[in-house]
């Protein structure tokens, strides 16, 4: 399992609280960080921090070398492929959510 983190709505982060799972993003790809809040600068107004874990292995990298993605159904076949090569899976199960540790 790795720790990360992510900027969000209110409303994803009671959803991830009610289902136990992270919240598939536009294009079938939720972004995350491990280094804490200030890994990731742009998040809007409003977005709430948090932090969780998810299997390693539920991982691809990011555009930096501690920024992550999670698939979910809708990403793209190509993507599901590595994810499927390293074992991992589609909107994995999170654990030890964190309460809002920070507000934007």
């Amino acid at each position: 399992m790795t720790t990360v983190g992510r900027w969000m709505s209110k409303a994803e982060y009671e959803m991830m609280a009610k289902t136990g799972r992270m919240v598939e993003g536009a294009g079938g790809q939720t972004f995350v960080a491990t280094g804490g809040p200030g890994a990731f600068n742009a998040a809007a107004k409003g977005s709430v921090y948090v932090e969780f874990q998810v299997p390693t292995n539920s991982l691809l990298q990011g555009g930096q070398a501690n920024w992550f993605k999670v698939l979910g159904p809708n990403s793209g076949k190509a993507m599901q492929g590595a994810l499927q090569k390293q074992g991992g899976e589609l909107v994995p199960q999170i654990q030890n959510l964190s309460p809002i540790l920070k507000v934007k």
